[in-house]
């Protein structure tokens, strides 16, 4: 789902509160934080699997100010089955495999069972990891050489 359907944050009318339908989402090939969690939902529900919506805030916070505010601006899944947290909006981790900054950070589980306060899991060296190549040729202009692209 990761690779075949794009994160692309739309406001328009109701979508930036409520999700769309998780047709439209896989018809349109791309959605937001919340298309993309409706989506992923309907997929695993369609296999048995539970899962919750957990917002979460992708700033630096990591601890729940004492005065309610407007935190969370992010939602991703938990699968209790498997006591999983899992971004489908973040392609270049693994299914399991938060983003860096969504390791140990307080968020709110959403179900329909209501609503509960947990931390995602701190990072650990065992994790597994991420590693990206780039490979670039440059010309004697110093600019990138266009015969390589």
């Amino acid at each position: 789902m990761k690779k075949n359907i794009r994160y692309v944050l739309v406001f328009l009318g109701a979508s930036g509160i409520s999700p769309n339908p998780a047709p439209t989402v896989l018809r349109n090939k791309y959605g937001d934080c919340k298309d993309h969690v409706a989506l992923m939902m309907a997929l695993l529900r369609a296999k048995g699997i539970a899962s919750e919506q957990v917002l979460i805030s992708m700033g630096n916070m990591y601890r729940l100010p004492a005065r309610p505010v407007l935190l969370f601006n992010h939602v991703m899944l938990y699968l209790p089955e498997f006591g999983l947290y899992t971004d489908p909006t973040a392609p270049s981790s693994a299914f399991g495999v938060l983003p860096i900054g969504s390791y140990d950070k307080p968020v709110l589980h959403i179900s329909e069972t209501g609503g509960r306060l947990a931390r995602t899991p701190p990072m650990k060296l065992e994790d597994p990891t991420t590693t990206s190549r780039t490979a670039m040729t440059v010309g004697t202009d110093g600019f990138r050489d266009r015969a390589s692209v």
